[in-house]
């Protein structure tokens, strides 16, 4: 009875002590906001029974308080750049963040989002159904022209339906602009 037992116990215990060797976080490369006292790094958290999530920590220097920024599952920070334009007023942080879904595809779909500097206000400037290829920051206007496609079959990918288009977002009035 008592092997029995012994074999029961240990038959329950290792597949649960198993299944905790899987979760762990990781910290991507520290970027500082210049002109502020906050620094950002990207955090990946691992685990085996929900997959992989990714969320971009804010932390100020001075108070050594983090502001985590969660994205929804299966979103993936790409890019993340600081534009600071002094003559505008200006000081954003833009990410540029991969839409993968509950898909397993080879070209990501990206979409932009901005933020504060201290992580308190995020924006997801693009439209879910729009997949950015590129964009650029105007130093001089403070407008970023993003250039990608309307996904108009919502399947994800790049295809003979989908429309090219060109965006015009002002981060001075944080709006889109109209295209003439």
């Amino acid at each position: 009875m008592k092997q029995l037992f012994l074999l029961l116990f240990t038959w329950i215990i290792l597949p649960v002590n198993a299944q905790g060797k899987w979760n762990y976080s990781t910290h991507g490369k520290l970027m500082e906001l210049e002109g502020t006292e906050y620094v950002i790094s990207s955090s990946k958290n691992y685990s085996k029974l929900s997959g992989k999530d990714e969320n971009l920590l804010f932390i100020n220097t001075l108070t050594g308080k983090i502001k985590e920024v969660t994205f929804s599952k299966n979103r993936f920070i790409n890019n993340v750049e600081h534009v600071k334009i002094d003559s505008l007023g200006i000081n954003k942080v833009i990410i540029k963040v991969s839409n993968i879904g509950n898909k397993l595809v080879w070209f990501a779909p990206y979409q932009i989002t901005i933020a504060s500097v201290d992580g308190s206000t995020t924006e997801q400037i693009t439209n879910p159904n729009f997949f950015v290829d590129s964009y650029i920051v105007n130093k001089h206007t403070g407008i970023i022209v993003i250039t990608g496609y309307e996904d108009t079959n919502n399947n994800m990918k790049y295809d003979k339906s989908d429309v090219p288009q060109i965006l015009l977002y002002s981060l001075k009035e944080m709006k889109m602009m109209n295209i003439q």
